[in-house]
């Protein structure tokens, strides 16, 4: 039971660090070819003496999908192509002008040609004319009255081939350049983009569309063998080598749509804001490096260092970012980092790409303190310093020279003291002191060893000057005398 609270609260920890961690994706938007293209065909052909005119024109649209504005190295997208029937096609023989939208409304579905027996004005109108150019106007006027029979027996269409074609320009490559298509069908191409590492390139494709287109007359053959038209017919047959099938020309659309994109190289850059930092031993180095993304770099940067000194640490907050983002890269350095200045390394992973920036560290020694200074410093033991050596000196010198200031005092006193009489009782006083218990103190007791004027001190017995108030030994202030 422990065992599964463990292992789902650490699930959950994992699914709250990726949903803490922001994710980007690179914003793409589609791109549409959906362009009117028309197609125009204009010919005469001769025959025998006279000249036959044809003019076609159809509109038609154009759309070509499947591509982004922007792309990356080494993708590849399915382009789709399609061409659909817009209204206004016709067709001119000689003098006259049909209407086409009908007869290719109807045949939308039909690629290799395109029925015109639908329209049999049209083919009896092309009977005629054929026949006026070859056996001449009698001939002409004679298909005329048996026209139900030549509708009958004649077979005409206009066969057709549509073709859209890819010019490509930049780094890209598609699998089938050239494509065939019709209406209400598509057809695909792939598009490849190379693999390229150089940022600020594009790529475009334009499209080429191309009608060829055919005609097709002849006649079936139970209308060789007619009685009436026969003749005709068969000379007909001999000088167009029927069946009759002259192309009517290759057109090209109106205009060629391009597709551009830009080709992303989705990188990132490392920058330090200094690049330099001094410490002294044991201090700490903060270094604030920023990560910026290039061409929509969307992944996430896991950050090392390299190079530490012995005794160094170094970490950073965070340690993966998404770019264009800030992180803090802290070096601690120990009372033992040596002295110096360090090349580290600054290592960044994300994406497929790696990229390093350089950085310098300088550590300079813990300055010592003397007897002149204020600052602490901490001795670690060892052979000690040369600044606490000065200061045992300076302190042994002080000591020797207050014994000797004490000493000398001593003396001076005890010589001064030496030389004083005993003190004598002058009465019975309590504010008198015993009698001097040194020698030198006693007052002599015969009257011609004391001088006259002289004077003691009426509590410790040395011999003072007659005009002082207070004793230079006891400090005592002297009775007046009477």
């Amino acid at each position: 039971m422990q065992r599964r609270i463990a292992l789902s609260l650490a699930v959950i920890l994992a699914l709250s660090t990726l949903l803490s961690v922001p994710t980007r994706a690179i914003v793409r938007s589609p791109i549409e070819i959906n362009s009117g293209v028309n197609f125009d065909w204009n010919r005469s052909f001769r025959i025998g003496e006279s000249e036959l005119a044809f003019a076609i024109s159809c509109p038609m649209r154009l759309s070509v999908s499947g591509l982004t504005d922007k792309v990356l190295p080494g993708e590849n997208f399915n382009v789709r192509m399609a061409i659909d029937f817009t209204p206004g096609s016709y067709l001119i023989l000689g003098s006259s002008r049909f209407n086409l939208d009908e007869p290719i409304r109807r045949l939308l579905t039909r690629i290799e040609k395109i029925d015109l027996k639908p329209l049999e004005e049209l083919v009896l109108h092309a009977a005629k004319s054929i026949t006026l150019c070859v056996a001449g106007r009698i001939a002409s006027e004679t298909i005329g009255l048996v026209g139900r029979i030549v509708i009958d027996n004649t077979d005409m269409w206009i066969m057709n081939e549509l073709e859209v074609e890819a010019l490509t320009s930049g780094p890209v490559t598609v699998s089938n350049s050239l494509l065939r298509t019709w209406f209400g069908k598509s057809a695909t191409m792939i598009l490849q983009v190379g693999q390229v590492t150089q940022r600020g390139l594009s790529m475009a494709v334009s499209y080429v569309s191309r009608w060829v287109m055919r005609l097709h007359f002849d006649f079936k053959q139970s209308l060789y063998s007619h009685p009436l038209v026969g003749g005709i017919v068969r000379k007909i047959r001999d000088a167009l080598r029927l069946p009759w099938e002259p192309e009517l020309g290759t057109a090209e659309g109106g205009s060629t749509p391009v597709l551009s994109s830009r080709i992303l190289v989705p990188d990132f850059a490392i920058e330090a804001m200094s690049s330099t930092q001094a410490v002294i031993q044991g201090e700490q180095a903060r270094f604030t490096i920023s990560l910026t993304s290039l061409d929509e770099f969307d992944s996430l940067v896991r950050l090392t260092i390299q190079g530490l000194p012995k005794g160094a640490t170094g970490y950073f907050r965070p340690q993966e970012i998404t770019p264009t983002a800030d992180t803090m890269l802290m070096v601690e350095t120990s009372p033992t980092t040596n002295p110096g200045s360090y090349a580290l390394t600054v290592i960044g992973a994300g994406g497929g790409k790696t990229h390093q920036f350089p950085l310098q560290l300088v550590v300079n020694a813990r300055p010592e303190i003397r007897a002149s200074d204020t600052r602490i410093s901490t001795w670690t033991g060892g052979q000690p310093p040369v600044w606490i050596t000065e200061q045992m000196f300076i302190l042994m010198m002080a000591a020797i020279s207050a014994v000797l200031l004490i000493g000398l005092t001593y003396a001076i006193v005890r010589k001064r003291t030496a030389a004083v009489p005993a003190d004598y009782s002058l009465g019975p006083s309590r504010d008198r002191p015993e009698k001097a218990a040194s020698p030198s103190r006693v007052r002599p007791t015969h009257p011609s060893a004391i001088t006259v004027g002289t004077v003691f001190c009426r509590f410790c017995g040395v011999r003072i000057h007659s005009d002082a108030a207070y004793c230079p030994m006891c400090g005592r202030k002297q009775p007046a005398t009477v």
